[in-house]
């Protein structure tokens, strides 16, 4: 059987032929050990294929595995970064504001508007929701603290929209920050305010009906790990600052605080 792949989670057009060839590298690695994936990767944005029973491999945010995919997914293992803000498969998203804002603090942000890039985002919302409420003690549902939200799409496309003053703060994922100091001169214009708690890192999955046989899965996993080493070692993929891949279990990301509390009264 012939699975599908996605790795769209930082392929960014800056580092597309990067990802590219690491795929093909890692692919062929894993052929190797008579795994068939398909030869090109999935560059569909749409996180249908997460849904996918012929999911071979792919990566999410902790968010919607907690939330949204459930048991429906097995986590393959939790890819390393070589950036600031993350550790042994651990991050914590920063706190970005305009250079120009006299505000120095998160707190003092209360009222402005914040840039998402998504409600179902660990990084770039339920991480920021979780910081807020240890930081103020907003605690009920119906509570808010931003008056305005805009929903950018993405953690660049937030980025950009506290730089151009449509909003005025946002909490970008680590890598997405190390990736736009590199690629986006627009974040030179934004100073870090804050970091919120580290959480593991985004992990790698299959679809669960793939493997229902424990030792099967068990050597899947191992030749993904071994593969994944391969090709992120090799000078193709440094681009991409894959770093080490760690093991984290599945109860570490669903120990991760959830809140109700919605951050904004009005979305834009």
């Amino acid at each position: 059987m012939s699975l599908k792949a996605s790795l769209n989670m930082y392929a960014w057009p800056e580092v597309q032929d990067s990802v590219d060839q690491f795929w093909q590298l890692f692919q062929n690695h894993l052929a190797g050990d008579g795994y068939d994936l398909q030869a090109q990767l999935n560059h569909d944005e749409s996180e249908a294929i997460w849904h996918d029973e012929h999911l071979g491999l792919s990566q999410t945010c902790g968010f919607p595995l907690n939330h949204i995919l459930g048991d429906s997914v097995t986590i393959l293992g939790t890819p390393g970064y070589t950036c600031d803000y993350f550790t042994d498969g651990l991050y914590a998203s920063v706190v970005l504001a305009r250079q120009s804002d006299s505000r120095e603090r998160l707190l003092e942000f209360k009222d402005s508007t914040v840039a998402i890039n998504s409600l179902v985002s660990q990084s770039g919302y339920n991480a920021l929701r979780n910081l807020i409420i240890e930081q103020s003690g907003i605690s009920l549902s119906t509570a808010t603290f931003f008056a305005k939200g805009e929903l950018s799409g993405g953690h660049r496309q937030s980025i950009q929209a506290v730089a151009s003053g449509l909003a005025d703060v946002c909490a970008i994922d680590p890598v997405s920050f190390s990736l736009a100091q590199q690629f986006d001169p627009t974040v030179k214009s934004l100073k870090i305010i804050d970091c919120t708690a580290s959480t593991p890192g985004l992990p790698l999955i299959c679809s669960r009906s793939i493997f229902t046989d424990a030792e099967q899965l068990l050597k899947y996993k191992q030749a993904v790990h071994k593969a994944w080493r391969f090709a992120a070692a090799d000078p193709v993929s440094a681009p991409l600052l894959l770093g080490d891949m760690a093991e984290i279990p599945r109860a570490a990301y669903r120990a991760v605080a959830h809140h109700e509390l919605s951050l904004f009264g009005e979305a834009i």
